[in-house]
């Protein structure tokens, strides 16, 4: 059966059995819960059973089987019942409810005994009648629960962010039920109000879905707009060899030797072994007899927060009645680690027997196949040990006749079936970084070998093309950056490429190899994270929601790592980032990273890397963290170096981040006005463009931002009070970079615009600043005008030529905020201690000591400009020496074409290159060949013997941009051709399909089809003369 069959299926049976409920009528009362039920129905007292009544059934209170408490309500059915329950509306005023907390739900658990082909009708009402219900689907064995919203009810549903005050609820066993009759238990009913992301579908309620994008939403990275149908689930029965199964047999025993090889047969101490069983006792995993029957007792296998209110979920682990999942796989995991760790029978046999029963448990409580526990919402961020231990007792699994539910749980909550549809990918940073090497696993876990070794034939084909899809709003785009929350992410990069490497790595070195794309496109992402790691971090304009703090040295020194550096085909470059990396190599060049809106340039020991922000990519991502990190890629301009303490964090002023033009604003007024802050600008210009050799580039930057637009949650347009605008371009000229800034203006009534040269941590104790050659007392403020020269006591220089500028530069004990200590005494944290130490974060007031150095422009600016030079890897006399020669002679190093606010033009004079960041469509540009330019644009001219070497981008992705719909599915740039005029006949010295050549009218029209932001290179000749 397929998807589509099984929805139609569904939405008739939906049909049906409204048809045959008890009459729906109209008029629920709406209106919001002001004053809140403070319990759910638990059946813990007499008087919850009191409140019950039945028909042709019979009830009573339980001890056999219950969830949150101690007690369930027993129900002895047949076709016909109905049981009526109070239904109480819960959620506590004392939880901070999420800015997504939008679902009115009724939450209920029901064991069954017996699967059956039928289903329970639930009804809602009060006093005036029963207007809503719904099916709850029968074709099960233990406990199964559901979030269903009552807004996607049958009847007189509310809408979503209505509340409605309903207090009773009856169960109908329709009289046609297959079954004569039979027992449920039922527990822990109530409405509650939910995060509208997670309830999800599944087969108990298929009919539910998700606010975010109206799917099934079988987990959150499912992409699944339909429930799959059961036969889905089963592996495609594509042809295996001889070779496959060999190859099958290689990884699974690799991955075996792997995973059990620290410990297997060391032997288990008397103590280990008790400890691993006192946890799991401590689980209350345990069978009882009940009327003749024997039932396994087990704890609520929580998934935190999933539709749980958090008191109740807080309360149920003080009692001991929940049991977190992220908990309850370690007891897992530890029974299958001391097994394979014991070296004696009776140990063995014993971990062996408790592990069985605490996989019944786990299955019986709900991680079944099938099920979705009412809500996934980052369920991989609390399962990854789950497959891992039932890998190692695969087995021991297959001996107790568990094998098959425990592959069909893994393969289902790791929605493997995804990898049967040939067309199906899934780049997602958070299934690689969460479910991937579950899935992995899975693959090796089906009871039937063939079926495996054909699971892991198209699960690698299937993660070829989720590596190789850069068309999605996550994954690997084309430059190389990772994407999630719909922009470059490195901080969840991490997590994501480590496993991304594993696995390619493992199945090809068994015999189950990427294709060519999927290996090129992890490729390039591997290569990539080497481009913008130095030393121990990263730059701070890609740090996102953890500031100051970004790092993939973990991932780039490892031996996995290295293996995927040297599988063939080998990447040139990208070895040699990783040698420069771990084995002191050398890489010098110039990369843009479109997808990202930055540029990079390295020399030696150093990297600089600058960045913006547009309509297409956000500039900085602010949740619970990071609520001062407005400004996190206002032209960042990032030096670092290995081993460079300059990134302190205590006392870090927020404010000024390096290479930024900022509104300087009190923490107060900086601090994000809304819970989550994920902006996108309103211009389109912020991309780099490099020459053909990787020597040297430039970045262009629009800065406007009078209207910004937060893209999640939702979609809100933000019209900020600064109304901040600045040009700002970056040319990198080999051991320097020229900063031109212009048209920057700003509207605040009383804080000052600067543009900041520098902040960083400093011990005035070890170095020596020097401000214009006279070493700088500790502390001072200074305002300085003209000409200034700075050497921040490590290894970089600043020099601002001119006679105008108003400089400000300090260097003393700065007083600042932790990044999480917003001024919102609702959601301020709790301060306390982290891994032993004060949670800086977190903290009110941290102190520090920073050099600190910013271009003032006034209060409320109008086209004001900037112009400065950075000088990186420096000592002092060479500095000096350097900024003398540049300030006198700057002839010698470069020339300034242009300083328009519509066009920023430099010539390099010592490579002979011109460089223009064309803002606009340009004509009459001053320059000996070129005459204009029909888009915004950015190119380089570099001079060669009768001809220029030239290199040419787009700012504009032309992607699809953020609308109020809220619209992800095209997340890639779109091809656009635009025309560069030369003076003259030129031709092209070789052919090229992306650029064409024609003579019009005496000059020459030069057409290139760009894409991606990439810069394109070509030469161009003149033509000889007629």
């Amino acid at each position: 059966m397929n998807h589509q069959s099984i929805m139609c299926r569904t939405a008739l049976m939906f049909t049906l059995f409204a048809a045959s409920a008890l009459q729906i009528q109209a008029g629920a009362a709406q209106g919001t819960i002001k004053e809140p039920d403070a319990e759910i129905l638990s059946f813990e007292t007499q008087a919850n059973i009191d409140s019950v009544r039945a028909t042709q059934s019979t009830f009573r209170q339980s001890d056999t089987l219950s969830m949150l408490g101690r007690q369930s309500l027993q129900w002895d059915w047949k076709a016909g019942a109905s049981l009526d329950l109070p239904l109480l509306n819960y959620y506590s005023l004392k939880t901070k409810l999420s800015p997504f907390a939008k679902n009115q739900c009724l939450v209920l658990w029901i064991y069954n005994e017996t699967p059956s082909a039928g289903h329970l009708t639930l009804s809602l009402g009060n006093e005036s009648g029963f207007t809503l219900s719904c099916p709850f689907y029968l074709d099960y064995t233990g406990w199964r629960t559901a979030h269903i919203p009552l807004s996607q009810m049958q009847g007189d549903a509310p809408q979503m962010g209505d509340y409605t005050e309903f207090n009773q609820l009856r169960f109908l066993v329709p009289e046609d039920h297959p079954e004569n009759g039979g027992r449920f238990f039922i527990d822990d009913v109530y409405t509650s109000v939910i995060d509208a992301r997670h309830p999800s579908a599944d087969y108990q309620a298929p009919y539910v879905r998700c606010f975010f994008n109206g799917s099934a939403h079988v987990t959150q990275w499912a992409n699944q707009k339909t429930l799959p149908a059961k036969t889905d689930l089963r592996i495609k029965q594509i042809p295996v060899s001889a070779g496959d199964l060999a190859a099958f047999s290689r990884l699974y025993e690799m991955e075996l030797r792997k995973t059990v090889a620290p410990f297997e047969g060391q032997g288990l101490s008397a103590k280990k072994f008790e400890s691993a069983l006192k946890a799991f006792e401590k689980t209350g995993v345990k069978e009882v007899q009940h009327e003749g029957k024997t039932y396994l007792q087990g704890p609520y296998i929580a998934l935190a927060g999933q539709g749980l209110p958090q008191n109740l979920f807080e309360e149920g682990k003080e009692q001991g009645r929940i049991i977190q999942l992220s908990s309850y796989q370690n007891v897992l995991y530890s029974l299958a680690q001391s097994f394979h760790q014991s070296t004696d029978a009776a140990q063995r046999e014993a971990l062996k027997q408790k592990f069985m029963m605490a996989t019944r448990a786990y299955l019986q409580s709900g991680w079944a196949a099938g099920s979705n526990m009412g809500a996934l919402h980052h369920l991989g961020y609390n399962n990854r040990k789950i497959a891992p231990a039932f890998f190692m007792m695969k087995k021991e699994l297959a001996e107790a006749g568990l094998l098959p539910a425990v592959s069909d749980s893994l393969n289902w909550f790791t929605v493997a079936h995804v990898v049967n549809d040939e067309m199906h990918t899934d780049p997602d940073l958070d299934l690689f970084n969460t479910v991937l090497y579950s899935h992995y696993l899975a693959t090796m876990m089906r009871p039937d070998e063939r079926d495996s070794a054909r699971h892991v034939k198209l699960f690698a084909q299937w993660l070829s093309r989720t590596y190789a899809d850069d068309t999605k709003r996550g994954g690997f785009r084309n430059d190389g950056t990772a994407w999630h929350h719909w922009g470059h992410y490195p901080a969840y990069t991490g997590g994501a490429i480590d496993n991304a490497v594993k696995v390619a790595n493992n199945l090809t070195l068994a015999g189950f190899p990427l294709d060519p794309e999927g290996h090129a496109g992890l490729q390039r992402a591997v290569k990539t994270i080497m481009l913008y790691q130095q030393g121990d971090r990263y730059p701070r304009s890609l740090c996102g929601r953890h500031p100051l703090s970004g790092s993939h040295l973990k991932f780039i020194e490892s031996d996995y790592t290295k293996t995927f550096v040297d599988l063939p085909p080998i990447d040139a470059e990208l070895k040699a980032l990783h040698e420069y990396h771990t084995a002191d190599g050398a890489v010098s060049g110039n990369w843009t990273l479109p997808y990202s809106a930055l540029s990079l340039h390295r020399r030696g020991d150093w990297l600089a890397g600058v960045r913006g922000f547009s309509i297409y990519t956000w500039g900085s991502e602010i949740y619970n963290f990071n609520r001062f990190g407005r400004y996190q890629s206002y032209g960042t301009l990032d030096i670092l170096y290995k081993n460079d303490p300059a990134l302190a964090y205590e006392g870090y002023d927020w404010n000024l981040n390096p290479g930024t033009t900022v509104t300087y604003l009190p923490l107060e007024e900086l601090e994000s006005p809304i819970p989550i802050w994920m902006v996108v600008g309103s211009t389109r210009f912020a991309n780099g463009v490099h020459d053909a050799e990787h020597r040297n580039g430039a970045h262009g930057f629009d800065l406007d931002d009078a209207m910004l637009t937060n893209i999640d949650p939702g979609y809100e347009e933000i019209f900020t009070k600064e109304k901040l605008t600045a040009r700002k371009s970056t040319f990198f000229m080999d051991d320097m970079i020229l900063c031109l800034g212009t048209g920057i203006s700003g509207k605040h009534p009383t804080a000052p615009v600067y543009t900041v040269l520098t902040q960083r941590g400093i011990d005035p104790s070890e170095i020596a600043v020097l401000i214009n050659g006279e070493k700088a007392a500790f502390p001072c403020r200074e305002q300085l005008t003209g000409s200034f020269a700075l050497f921040d006591g490590r290894k970089t220089g600043y020099l601002v030529p001119g006679d105008n500028a108003q400089i400000i530069v300090s260097m003393k004990e700065q007083i600042s905020r932790g990044d999480e200590c917003t001024f919102d005494e609702v959601r301020k944290p709790l301060r306390g201690m982290k891994n032993g130490k004060v949670n800086r974060r977190r903290e009110p007031e941290t102190r520090g000591n920073f050099l600190a150095a910013c271009i003032d422009h006034g209060v409320a600016p109008s086209d004001d400009r900037y112009k400065y030079i950075v000088f990186p890897s420096v000592g002092k006399d060479d500095f000096l020496e350097k900024a003398d020669r540049v300030q006198k002679n700057p002839e010698l190093f470069y020339r300034v074409i242009s300083s328009k606010s519509t066009l920023h033009a430099v010539r390099d004079v010592r490579n002979g290159a011109d460089t223009y960041i064309c803002y606009e469509a340009q004509d009459m540009i001053p320059h000996a060949a070129l005459h204009s330019v029909s888009e915004p644009s950015l190119l380089i001219l570099k001079d060669e013997a009768d001809g220029y070497a030239v290199s040419a981008a787009l700012p504009d992705l032309h992607q699809p941009a953020f609308s109020r719909e809220h619209n992800h599915k095209r997340y890639f740039s779109q091809p656009r051709a635009f025309d560069i005029v030369f003076e003259g006949s030129w031709t092209l010295d070789a052919a090229d399909e992306a650029v064409s050549v024609k003579p019009v009218n005496g000059q020459t029209v030069i057409t290139i089809r760009a894409q991606h932001g990439t810069s394109k290179h070509f030469r161009l000749s003149r033509a000889p003369a007629q």
